[in-house]
């Protein structure tokens, strides 16, 4: 496994706060899926393998993660806002209006989705 500190950018905007906890002058800040993205490529480049990966809506909101994967083939379930845009072949749509054009079975709880989020497993799921 792999592991990144998360420096906040109330750190990162105060390099003596970062001198005086060690951390380096190249020390800048980055989102929280930004270290995920980077920690995925090298576990999967030292020759691990995985089926898919799960994360919270913080991943599945944000490209870069969902790219990484993508671009490997491996299968993801990553929560993503109610009102999260994917585009299909039929064109854009919200993720709950997705959800409520899915034939059979609801993918997720109604609930959910009220509270903001849906879990969409890539390479399962074919909209």
């Amino acid at each position: 496994m792999d592991r990144e500190l998360y420096v906040p950018r109330s750190w990162t905007c105060v390099p003596d706060r970062c001198q005086a906890a060690g951390l380096g002058e190249d020390t800048a800040f980055a989102t929280e899926p930004e270290p995920a993205a980077r920690m995925i490529g090298r576990f999967l480049d030292a020759g691990h393998h995985v089926g898919w990966v799960a994360g919270d809506e913080v991943y599945g909101g944000n490209s870069k993660p969902r790219t990484a994967l993508e671009d490997r083939g491996v299968g993801y379930v990553l929560a993503v806002a109610c009102s999260h845009e994917a585009t299909t072949g039929a064109g854009k749509f919200r993720a709950d209006a997705l959800t409520a054009k899915a034939p059979g079975p609801r993918p997720v709880d109604d609930r959910l989705c009220l509270q903001g989020i849906l879990y969409v497993l890539y390479n399962d799921i074919s909209w």
